[in-house]
């Protein structure tokens, strides 16, 4: 998954088909293979928050794992949080305890 935060732009329907070929070329620097992977259709998501400010991290009864609610955050910390997520799909200990992320506290 690619994207672009517009914050000098309300949250508009629709996508920004003009940056496909813009963040095709970034990803390819990364990772070349992915320079002739087919493209999804664009999406237009909003910010997820927290009423606390802090990120939802865990796992559902429902054997759902979940990473988010960090406001505008998650490119900055995506690589601490995918570790996490490899963590606890892995059924491993974290480096970090996440109980404190957990849904649960809001019922």
């Amino acid at each position: 998954m690619l994207g672009v935060e517009r914050p000098d732009r309300p949250l508009e329907p629709g996508h920004e088909p003009r940056l496909a070929p813009v963040l095709r070329r970034a990803a390819s620097r990364c990772a070349p293979a992915l320079s002739d992977a087919p493209l999804a259709p664009g999406w237009l998501g909003t910010r997820t928050e927290t009423p606390d400010g802090l990120p939802l991290l865990g796992f559902h009864d429902s054997g759902l794992l979940y990473a988010t609610g960090f406001n505008g955050a998650a490119a900055r910390v995506a690589p601490a949080v995918g570790e996490v997520m490899r963590d606890l799909l892995e059924q491993q200990e974290p480096d970090i305890d996440v109980s404190p992320f957990g849904m649960e506290r809001f019922w």
